[in-house]
This record gives C-alpha cells, sequence and structure tokens, in this order.
C-alpha cells in the first residue's frame, strides 16, 4: 500500500468522521450546552487516548517550547476548536455547517503555501475557489449580506482547526502523530474541566438517546 494512498484514505476517514459530528452534535444539543458538551468529549478522548499512550510509553514534553506548541495545538484544535463550532453547528441548519466546516483544509492549504512554501495545482486552486464561491453563495442567498452569528462561530472554528493543523508540523520532529493528539486533547480536556460539573447535570436530566450520542 502505497503512502499516497494511505494518505488518501486516512483523509476521506477523517472527512467522513469530522461531518458525521455535525448532525450528532445538533442531536446531542438540544439536552446538553456547547460547553458541556465539548468537556465531555474532550474527557472522553483524553481518558481513552491517555491509556493508549501508557500502554505504548508515549514519549514526554520536554522545554516549554514543546509546551507551548501543545497548548497553542490544544486550543486551537480541540478546546476552543469544540467550543466555537458546537455553538455554530447549534445555531446554523446541518447541511450549512457542513459546507462552512469544509473551509477549514482550504484554509490549511491557503496557510500551508504561505508559511511552508507548499504548492498547490491548479486543480487545487480551482477547487479552493469554488469552495469559497460556495460559502458565499450560503451568505448571500437572500440578496443581502446578512452573516448570522452562527456562521461567524463556525467560521472561526475553522480558522482554529486550520492553526491546529499548521502547527502539527512543528511538533511533528518529535512526536508521532497519535502522541501530539493525545498530548492536546488531555491539555483540552484539563481546559474544559470547570464545565464537567455542569455537563454532568444536563447529562442526568438528558434522554438515554443523548447520552449513548
Amino acid at each position: 500500500m502505497s503512502n499516497k494512498f494511505k494518505q488518501n484514505l486516512f483523509a476521506a476517514a477523517a472527512v467522513t468522521l469530522w461531518g458525521s459530528a455535525i448532525p450528532v452534535t445538533k442531536m446531542i444539543g438540544a439536552s446538553v450546552s456547547p460547553f458541556g458538551m465539548s468537556a465531555v468529549k474532550c474527557l472522553v478522548a483524553a481518558v481513552l487516548l491517555g491509556a493508549a499512550a501508557l500502554v505504548r510509553k508515549a514519549r514526554r514534553p520536554s522545554g516549554w517550547r514543546e509546551l507551548l506548541l501543545l497548548l497553542a495545538a490544544s486550543l486551537s484544535g480541540f478546546s476552543l476548536y469544540m467550543v466555537t463550532s458546537t455553538i455554530g453547528m447549534m445555531t446554523t441548519p446541518a447541511s450549512t455547517a457542513s459546507i462552512i466546516a469544509s473551509l477549514s483544509p482550504i484554509m490549511t492549504a491557503v496557510g500551508a503555501v504561505a508559511f511552508y512554501r507548499q504548492r498547490i495545482s491548479a486543480v487545487g486552486w480551482i477547487s479552493i475557489a469554488a469552495a469559497f464561491a460556495g460559502v458565499l453563495i450560503i451568505v448571500l442567498w437572500n440578496g443581502e449580506l446578512v452573516i448570522r452569528p452562527g456562521i461567524l462561530w463556525l467560521l472561526l472554528s475553522a480558522a482554529l482547526f486550520s492553526a491546529y493543523s499548521l502547527l502539527v508540523p512543528l511538533l511533528g520532529g518529535k512526536f508521532t502523530a497519535d502522541e501530539i493528539v493525545t498530548y492536546a486533547m488531555i491539555a483540552a480536556a484539563i481546559v474544559l474541566s470547570p464545565f464537567l460539573p455542569q455537563a454532568a447535570g444536563e447529562l442526568w436530566a438528558a434522554p438515554v438517546s443523548a447520552r449513548w450520542l
């Protein structure tokens, strides 16, 4: 299996999982607040990833530079991203949210050109232009420039996750991909931990289906 095929396979899986989170988040959001939901998601992921890291004996960060980069990755890719995206999803139709969320990899591609001097083919630039045009059509659908708060929250979340994607290469020389995600998720769980009591109360009162979701 070639590296190119693996890249495309994992990218397709990531997009599929990412896209499925949007309708699921809207269903949970009827019972759980954005901050509570984000805190629970980060906690569950941090526990599972942390346990796996202990089994694998993951390398530990050393030095302020690594710690600060991991914290920045945590804030942009998980804690702040989850909160802003959840708020946006709760106030925006799922179809619209999915299209706006797709801007994140586009922002990452443009950022990679600016910061890492990577090249994008002509087809890539055409795809980027089409994606931005699609968002403009959504914003201007009623014939006037009305940017609703939910769209602004989603745009902010897309920019935050793009920043996370651009930070990851700076850590790639020291950590593996799963180590980066693990440490960033644990930091996000700590940042959002003050909202766990609120989330516990909301989940206790929520339907069983919301808890499973």
